[in-house]
């Protein structure tokens, strides 16, 4: 790889930071087009997170008001459920078969370090997985949703979903998988959720706002991170 493209790559990280930053402050006025899955415990502690490393290639949303109308003489009468109204929710798309580098942060207490000046940082766990294996991790984050946590209670998989501005704790009602030969080695994937609630009612250390701007900069950063890998696959790694 060239000075130049590792250049180009390192300024499209502080660009693409930038817009993270600025959809943390203003989230309705500037999307950013990321998503992430994050698993808690019933006590609120974080188990997994899974950065998409590409983006899917269909998001569906769908909101069923909590209305019921009856007919009533000669007019309607309109009966309404002000609580949270949940949403229908399915994501598509395939990993492909190149490699990824894929960051998590905040799982492990033994992650946060001292530097030398007396400020506590996070330590990223960098791992570099080929389509296959980030579409392994999504299945494992998925599957773990559904298993009591050492206490013996339901964990919390929150999704977040900047695209849109929207995070809710969520379901996972369908997960499926598909190969067919015209893509050998490449993977789709299709994801069916039901939100039940806002993550913004849940609490964080540090506040949930404090919270979305940490994850939001480990996105970024590892969005524009896999650009190193671009040329990257199964293809042509023996010429590494």
């Amino acid at each position: 790889m060239s000075v130049e493209s590792v250049k180009r790559a390192a300024d499209n990280v502080i660009v693409d930071l930038g817009r993270a930053a600025l959809h943390s402050i203003a989230p309705s006025d500037f999307e950013y087009y990321a998503c992430t899955f994050e698993l808690l415990d019933s006590q609120g502690n974080i188990e997994d997170i899974f950065n998409f490393p590409v983006m899917p290639s269909g998001i569906t949303i769908g909101r069923n008001s909590l209305v019921n109308i009856k007919k009533a003489g000669t007019s309607y009468i309109s009966q309404f459920n002000d609580s949270f109204v949940g949403r229908d929710i399915g994501l598509n798309g395939t990993f492909g078969r190149k490699f990824r580098l894929l960051l998590r942060n905040g799982i492990d207490t033994n992650a946060i370090n001292l530097d030398a000046n007396g400020n506590f940082y996070k330590q990223f766990d960098l791992n570099v997985k080929t389509g296959y294996g980030a579409l392994k991790l999504l299945e494992k984050i998925i599957e773990s949703s559904q298993v009591l946590d050492k206490t013996g209670n339901p964990k919390i998989l929150v999704f977040y979903n900047y695209t849109i501005n929207h995070h809710h704790v969520v379901e996972v009602l369908n997960f499926q998988l598909s190969q067919s030969l015209e893509n050998n080695m490449m993977w789709n994937w299709s994801v069916q959720m039901k939100s039940i609630a806002n993550v913004d009612d849940l609490i964080f250390n540090g506040g949930f706002k404090k919270h979305l701007t940490e994850l939001l900069a480990v996105s970024a950063l590892q969005k524009n991170l896999n650009e190193v890998f671009a040329n990257l696959t199964l293809d042509n790694l023996t010429q590494w």
